[in-house]
């Protein structure tokens, strides 16, 4: 987490925006660990959802003139990987309004979700993102939650309407694992999970595509796929792939990977950010949940601590907001009315 903090921060500074690969993932991993009760820095947490995902997606345009709103392939990991303590703020909740808003431009007339090339990727996660925003406990305007619905049962016709999907991209096939076995046929379920399954390398991994060597960022997709799919950790394929993961992770945190379908090739620092991401995703939930009053286990660099929080303050220049407590039972229900523009939250507060 603290490897995927640095980084996304060194893009923000630079790049004064949050991408798939170096925002949202950064939330979905930091989420996900904070469900299963992993320690997590809430202020910080608070300040990344407001500034980079809900006023970052509403303040950008896209050259067509229409609002970027979130990058769709992470775009339904981050509806569905919240923070849900915070789903009954009704300012949070309003700015999520807006960007389902936009998000909904991607939904073709037949229910599928666009762009065409990733229609079998998106379009079940989609699904499942919408099921979970739809049931949630988030203040919407009836009318939203009425579009919400029919939004979902169009996505879940388009995919019930379809064979059980065999995609080239074994993460796209992930997905659709996923779906069947939460919303969909045990038979579908289960011809998917062998398809699966028999794409497995011999190392243990999954890659890119049928035959291809394994890829960290393939194969911890497909565990968060498996997980969220119900397998439990005594499942021997949920149990190895655990094991595999762990024992590729980098000693400063990461896990590094090159690029895959568009440059598989090379290497960025960005493929390093997204790998992560999944992998702290995934593995978070082969963990039991934490107690409440569980302890911190790693005590990052403090000369690498304070170059983040440089790297923090110089991205926010200029965001004006405040955090939001509401929903959290840890912090005061009352948030902050700042007097000046805010700037990051402190990185370094004492002893880690």
């Amino acid at each position: 987490l603290f490897f995927l903090e640095h980084q996304s921060m060194i893009w923000w500074e630079a790049e004064k925006c949050a991408t798939c690969h170096e925002g949202q993932i950064l939330l979905v991993a930091a989420n996900v660990a904070k469900s299963q009760g992993v320690p997590v820095d809430q202020d910080k947490l608070d300040f990344w959802t407001d500034r980079w995902v809900l006023a970052d997606a509403l303040a950008r345009k896209k050259k067509d003139g229409q609002m970027s709103g979130l990058g769709i392939p992470t775009a339904p990991f981050v509806l569905l990987h919240r923070d849900l303590d915070r789903d009954t703020s009704e300012e949070r909740s309003k700015k999520w309004a807006e960007i389902l808003r936009i998000t909904f431009q991607s939904q073709g007339d037949d229910g599928s979700w666009t762009p065409k090339a990733a229609i079998a990727d998106i379009t079940p996660r989609m699904a499942l993102a919408l099921v979970d925003i739809e049931t949630s406990k988030m203040a919407l305007p009836p009318e939203l939650r009425i579009e919400i619905s029919e939004r979902r049962k169009r996505t879940e016709e388009w995919i019930q309407s379809n064979d059980p999907q065999l995609p080239e991209k074994t993460e796209s096939l992930a997905s659709w694992v996923a779906w069947e076995y939460q919303r969909g046929e045990p038979a579908r379920a289960r011809k998917l999970f062998d398809e699966l399954l028999s794409r497995r390398e011999e190392d243990g991994g999954w890659g890119m595509k049928k035959g291809d060597p394994s890829h960290l960022l393939v194969t911890s997709v497909v565990l968060l796929a498996l997980k969220t799919s119900g397998l439990s950790n005594d499942n021997p394929v949920v149990a190895d792939t655990q094991q595999l993961i762990l024992s590729r992770q980098s000693e400063d945190g990461r896990w590094r990977e090159l690029g895959r379908h568009f440059h598989p090739e090379a290497y960025d620092d960005s493929y390093d950010a997204w790998t992560t991401g999944y992998a702290v995703a995934a593995l978070s939930l082969t963990m039991p949940k934490l107690p409440p009053d569980a302890k911190r286990l790693f005590t990052p660099d403090p000369e690498l601590v304070a170059k983040v929080e440089r790297l923090t303050k110089s991205a926010a220049e200029g965001y004006v907001g405040q955090p939001d407590r509401t929903g959290d039972p840890t912090q005061s229900d009352t948030p902050e009315t700042p007097s000046k523009p805010q700037t990051a939250p402190s990185l370094i507060k004492g002893k880690e």
